[in-house]
């Protein structure tokens, strides 16, 4: 069975989201289709949770188990925010959003088109705001002019498309679920907290809470093809305001 890492599941939703968005906003501004292409940019940096050195698991808790009840977990919480970059083959991706299962901000860098562009994203309830020079000048270079550094209204019909992003319930389905077998390593910790260790077979690793919920903290690790870093920070706030004059595009005005 081909082994389907958790980086790689994180970074297929951050890249599918991005690109969702990003069609969003073309599709109803400009009937003429783009397409994407990843881009070689070198691993991202960006700030790692601190973990220490590992010891012996402190129950007999399966891998399986483990993951199921982080799994539960992570689908039951409402307030996450999620930072931290992914690699996946030449591609990396770098994600810093906070959700609250209604509300969402953030910003999404992605390969496109051969190059590392970067979008800010704001959701509030069903409506999704989204903001980049970058992304116009790539993809739709004859609305760059237009769009500038304005706020753009995401089309209503592709919502669904990246629903996932926005809410906890979307990591803990997308990215909690490794093909083949996830094996427990040695318990570590994660600044200061006693962790859980899942190998899911290409050294990518999950660290779960050991006390208290068992929320996921933190994505490190990974082969050859698909690695990445991530932290998982709970019971954040977002506090986020309609932003001022959008671009509303005609399939998404009264909405």
């Amino acid at each position: 069975m081909t082994r389907r890492p958790y980086a790689r599941n994180a970074s297929a939703i951050a890249l599918s989201a991005a690109l969702a968005l990003t069609m969003a906003a073309c599709n109803d501004n400009d009937k003429t289709k783009t397409s994407a292409r990843s881009s070689a940019p070198s691993a991202p940096a960006t700030p790692a949770a601190t973990t220490s050195a590992a010891s012996s698991p402190a129950n007999d808790k399966t891998a399986d188990q483990i993951l199921q009840e982080a799994r539960a977990a992570l689908r039951a919480e409402r307030s996450l925010k999620i930072s931290g970059g992914m690699v996946q083959g030449k591609e990396t991706i770098l994600v810093d959003l906070t959700m609250d299962g209604t509300n969402a901000q953030g910003n999404l860098t992605v390969p496109i088109k051969g190059k590392q562009v970067s979008m800010d994203i704001i959701k509030i309830d069903q409506k999704v705001y989204v903001k980049s020079t970058d992304i116009w000048k790539t993809v739709a270079p004859s609305m760059a002019a237009r769009f500038g550094d304005r706020w753009v209204l995401s089309q209503d019909s592709l919502k669904q498309s990246f629903a996932d992003f926005f809410t906890a319930q979307g990591w803990a389905d997308n990215v909690l679920k490794p093909d083949g077998t996830v094996t427990r390593e040695a318990d570590s910790q994660v600044d200061g907290r006693r962790a859980y260790v899942l190998d899911d077979g290409t050294g990518g690793k999950l660290l779960i809470a050991a006390d208290g919920k068992p929320l996921p903290l933190r994505l490190t690790g990974g082969g050859e093809k698909s690695s990445g870093d991530m932290t998982f920070t709970y019971d954040v706030p977002v506090n986020v305001q309609p932003p001022a004059n959008p671009i509303v595009p005609p399939a998404s005005a009264g909405t």
